[in-house]
């Protein structure tokens, strides 16, 4: 694994041994416990029905959504690159009693050994800035698939990452950060989580790279994918800015006048 690599998974391995005691994983695993999902309304919108369907979850983290699959139906692989965010992972599919497989792998050079191939390919929220070979994670995916197979993804849409922090006005957006991404990383410092920012760390250095849409479109489409829709949704999944507004349905929005004028978040579909 390079220095970044390296870097990001300190990282990643530190903040997997508690999200799941955060205030955010608490009410995801409460869901489930419920008999419910985790997944949030923007997944409804573009998986549809997974009944039966062979799954595997990239960059699954702590497998929340990956066990909202299975309560969905499917028969699911996750996939991450922490060895700490694989085990809470299968330590909270045993305490449940929702069978999935979770397997250590980099997503970037996936192990011959997940099982597949796969009617879906399903990843999302956070999991494209801390790629620096946007092609070669859509030829990994595209790999996975079987002859008609979809990828879904689902993530921050990169003109919300580019909202200058207090940026969020009465009536207007204010940006710093890059919309289009040279291939060049970016070191970021930053102590806590976007599950608790009040959360005591200490690896809180991170390497992350930008990607427009174009990026994202082109890496997928060069994969031998068949783009099927992109559509850009006002709602995000967490609230990244203090200026935002969770609603009834767990989705984070911009504040009137602003909410429905600005992309928050974006989906993609894709078909082999």
């Amino acid at each position: 694994m390079s220095d970044d690599g390296d870097i990001n998974l300190r990282h990643w391995d530190e903040r997997a041994g508690f999200h799941l005691d955060t205030p955010m994983y608490r009410e995801f695993v409460a869901r489930l416990q419920a008999g419910h999902d985790a997944l949030l309304p923007i997944d409804d919108r573009v998986l549809g029905d997974v009944t039966g369907l062979h799954v595997l979850h990239a960059q699954c983290h702590v497998g929340t959504d990956t066990l909202s699959l299975v309560r969905r139906g499917a028969a699911v692989v996750g996939v991450d690159f922490s060895p700490r965010a694989i085990a809470q992972a299968q330590a909270l599919s045993a305490s449940l009693g929702l069978p999935a497989r979770f397997v250590v792998g980099d997503v970037l050079d996936l192990p011959a050994t997940l099982g597949g191939p796969f009617d879906l390919v399903y990843t999302s929220y956070g999991v494209l800035c801390w790629l620096g070979d946007l092609p070669r994670w859509a030829r990994q995916l595209a790999a996975q698939l079987r002859p008609g197979g979809r990828l879904v993804v689902i993530d921050s849409h990169p003109l919300s990452t580019a909202i200058l922090p207090g940026g969020i006005g009465h009536d207007a957006l204010t940006l710093q950060h890059r919309y289009l991404g040279d291939g060049t990383p970016e070191r970021w410092r930053a102590a806590g989580s976007y599950a608790d920012p009040s959360c005591a760390t200490v690896h809180d250095e991170t390497i992350e790279w930008d990607h427009s849409l174009g990026d994202v479109v082109n890496a997928i489409a060069a994969a031998g994918l068949r783009v099927e829709s992109l559509v850009e949704h006002p709602e995000t999944f967490y609230g990244f800015h203090p200026a935002l507004q969770r609603g009834d349905d767990r989705l984070w929005r911009l504040p009137p006048p602003l909410h429905g004028r600005f992309p928050l978040t974006f989906s993609l579909v894709a078909r082999r």
